[in-house]
């Protein structure tokens, strides 16, 4: 049906929304099977004292046709009106003819399968659902926000309209919707000809699978704002608004008790406090509902006054915290990092808009964010009576290209949840638009803040072997490879290079594609084994540096921004074996103390003359000698201790070099890790992944404490928990029994003392 937009007057708005019901809490892209309800959203506004206003909307009804892809859900409560809560106002059937709502499976031309008669007064059962069929359609009473008809806002009249459909498509498939219309009039006796409607904009719905977020991400962040960060500065409000202002809304620069985030408004702000109440303000300022006859003065510290409308959460921004804490509050005139701030509109619509170019083709990258809800005690009835709760939960869809591609689901209060999806550019694509939709009303509560969006792409995971360096003698070839590790099928593209000068320079030395048949699907994961390198092991091989560059195309191998390098190169080290050194190294430790490292190592077989040199490093490429010890030989068989003074801040690597005369002879490498107390904040750190029969973990911690730790499926739900007493510096726990859970991706979470970090595992079967 073609669509009619008739001009419409500013007393009526209109959005279009949906909700996936099956990932109401966790959220996720849409699925085979999932149920989604489709909601139409109108605010009418009081007439008041606005002249150019209506005092009552007559012969109201709504109309909508199916989402393809989709089978409706029919029942005695199929068709819905329902407040911006969600909460069911009125129930109608699917059934034709029996009350105000129908669904008719196969309609006549002309007519729409959905139809629902609206309004408060008059309201009759459909009998036709065409568009030009007045019979039915109700009223409401918009003259004072006091006389005026339920559910109401402060602003004016307010509800949605609902019903449910279930997914069929297979994935792959576009499920679209934009059929729906709401028809109204100004008087209770007009013409069809005269009555007014609101269309919607068509939503483009990509059925998928979930995918898993970056274990990697490298590269720029394509994010405008700042990197998505929205910058930082002393005043509580950036002065300019958003690149893309949001449509609809109006900025508040300077917000403050003077001048709130109201119902479609929105602000870049380092603070939720319109009195810039800092620190840990968030746990001792009184809030609604204790705000009236207990409320402390109003020149104190803790009154409800330091809150936006006495409720919002007081908090800063997130960025440098990877959390759901995030950063406290700062104080007036102290610089900290801003965040967009959102008191969502009456009628759905877009939140965020951003074009973006000089992506790589065919590469996959993480369209991510983390979001906030800020109103704990937002949550009033269809009569305006304030309740206990939330309100209206924020729930967002990540859009990119105009197609959907990822809902929050509904965000709880709470701390910072980090919400998005993996993406992967088309074979030439180089540019994509990604905007950001809010799909529940305002009007108590949906209040939220977004910081830290990202757009950078995902990196395979790379091994050398062996790992270090390599050892060979002279003329003899030098042979190892490397293995690569991705959640995505599409990085099959390598190249071995190789340096002559200590790194310098570099140059190509091989390349090829693994074809994708080749790759070894591992339980989520695809792996594959790059192809060894071969040269000469001669005099002009000795110090050479090798290393591997991985890209999803040969193309895209000669562009450094689409194509991802071993962290570690390897180093050849070519000996002349004709001569060996007799001297071995049989074992080879590492302790980190607090004076510093402890150096033990045990020697056999040694000759006069040699001299033992203790090197470090901090990537395995750079060594720097810090000791040289002398053998002491005598029986030939000695044990060594030696202290490297002063703390280790990052993790270091050291090795022995056993030189006696021109001949040279290297240990295995010792790894030594950084104290927690150094580190300063809590780390965990998974020992086998992926997993099988159990999932050993290690935890850093700056101090003892009760700690959880939480194992859950990518859809958030748990499948393991236990307590655990945690001590501080290293310790090592295990989660027994896994043999039983399904092979896939999961996340691994601890809590301590308010702050949660999270790990994604891969569990394999046998």
């Amino acid at each position: 049906m073609a669509t009619v937009r008739a001009q419409v007057p500013a007393q009526v708005t209109n959005g279009y929304s949906y909700v996936n019901v099956s990932k109401r809490t966790v959220g996720g892209p849409v699925e085979p099977g999932d149920t989604l309800e489709i909601r139409y959203s109108v605010h009418i506004r009081w007439k008041g004292t606005e002249n150019s206003y209506a005092s009552n909307i007559y012969q109201m009804r709504y109309y909508d046709d199916l989402p393809t892809n989709t089978t409706m859900i029919t029942g005695s409560k199929a068709l819905q009106v329902i407040t911006n809560e969600g909460v069911a106002f009125r129930e109608y059937s699917s059934n034709a003819g029996d009350d105000a709502g129908t669904y008719l499976a196969s309609p006549l031309p002309g007519q729409y399968r959905i139809r629902i008669n609206l309004g408060s007064s008059g309201v009759g059962n459909v009998t036709n659902n065409a568009q030009t069929t007045l019979t039915g359609g109700g009223s409401v009473n918009v003259n004072t926000q006091a006389a005026g008809n339920t559910p109401k806002w402060y602003s004016g009249h307010l509800f949605s309209t609902a019903f449910r459909v279930k997914v069929t498509g297979a994935v792959g498939s576009i499920i679209e919707l934009g059929n729906a219309r709401f028809f109204y009039a100004l008087s209770s006796n007009a013409k069809y000809s005269e009555n007014l409607n609101l269309g919607v904009s068509n939503f483009y719905i990509q059925i998928s699978r979930p995918q898993p977020l970056c274990s990697n991400k490298s590269g720029t962040n394509f994010a405008d704002e700042f990197s998505g960060t929205f910058g930082n500065g002393t005043s509580l409000g950036r002065s300019t608004a958003l690149q893309f202002p949001i449509p609809g809304f109006n900025y508040i620069s300077n917000p403050n008790y003077n001048s709130a985030v109201d119902d479609g408004m929105y602000a870049v702000t380092k603070n939720t406090s319109p009195r810039q109440a800092s620190g840990n303000a968030n746990a001792t300022v009184k809030r609604d509902p204790n705000c009236s006859s207990i409320s402390p003065p109003t020149t104190t510290a803790n009154n409800c006054n330091n809150r936006m409308f006495s409720s919002w959460d007081i908090i800063g921004d997130h960025t440098g915290t990877n959390d759901a804490a995030g950063n406290l509050p700062p104080a007036n005139g102290v610089n900290g990092g801003y965040m967009l701030l959102v008191n969502s509109n009456y009628v759905t619509g877009e939140a965020y808009r951003q074009s973006i170019t000089g992506l790589c083709p065919n590469t996959t990258y993480e369209f991510s964010a983390w979001v906030r809800n800020v109103c704990t005690y937002c949550s009033w009835d269809a009569n305006l009576t304030r309740q206990n709760g939330n309100g209206v939960l924020p729930n967002l869809t990540f859009v990119l290209d105009g197609i959907d591609r990822y809902s929050t689901g509904e965000i709880a209060y709470g701390g910072w949840v980090k919400k998005g999806f993996t993406f992967t550019t088309g074979a030439t694509q180089n540019a994509v638009v990604f905007s950001i939709r809010n799909n529940a009303q305002g009007g108590g509560g949906n209040d939220w803040v977004m910081d830290d969006i990202t757009v950078s792409t995902c990196s395979p995971n790379l091994t050398m072997k062996p790992y270090g360096n390599a050892s060979v003698c002279f003329g003899n070839p030098v042979d190892f490879e490397a293995d690569v590790r991705t959640f995505f099928n599409n990085y099959t593209s390598w190249r071995w290079e190789r340096s002559l000068d200590g790194g310098a320079t570099w140059s190509n030395h091989s390349s090829g594609t693994v074809p994708q048949s080749d790759l070894i699907d591992s339980s989520g994961t695809y792996k594959y084994t790059v192809p060894a390198v071969n040269f000469l092991g001669d005099s002009g091989a000795h110090g050479n540096i090798v290393r591997l560059r991985i890209a999803t195309t040969l193309d895209n191998l000669n562009n450094n921004s689409c194509s991802f390098l071993d962290s570690k190169s390897v180093v050849i080290y070519v000996n002349n074996c004709q001569w060996v050194l007799s001297t071995d190294i049989t074992s080879f430790r590492a302790r980190n103390i607090n004076s510093g490292v402890n150096l033990n190592w045990d020697a056999v077989n040694e000759t006069e003359g040699i001299m033992y040199v203790i090197e470090k490093s901090t990537d395995q490429l750079n060594w720097k000698q810090v000791a040289e010890v002398s053998a002491i030989v005598a029986g030939g068989q000695n044990s060594y201790a030696d202290l490297d003074a002063g703390q280790v801040y990052k993790t270091t690597y050291y090795r022995i070099k056993m030189v006696h005369l021109d001949k040279t002879k290297y240990t295995h490498q010792v790894t030594v890790q950084p104290f927690a107390s150094v580190l300063g904040s809590l780390a965990l750190k998974p020992l086998q992944n992926p997993f099988t029969s159990q999932l050993s973990f290690e935890i850093i911690s700056p101090e003892n404490g009760d700690a959880e730790l939480e194992l859950s499926d990518m859809l958030g739900k748990g499948v393991k928990k236990i307590a655990l007493k945690v001590h501080k510096g290293n310790s090592n726990h295990v989660i027994a029994n896994t043999t039983l859970l399904s092979a896939g991706t999961y996340v691994l979470t601890l809590k301590m003392k308010g702050e949660v970090i999270q790990k994604k595992v891969i569990k394999m079967n046998k």
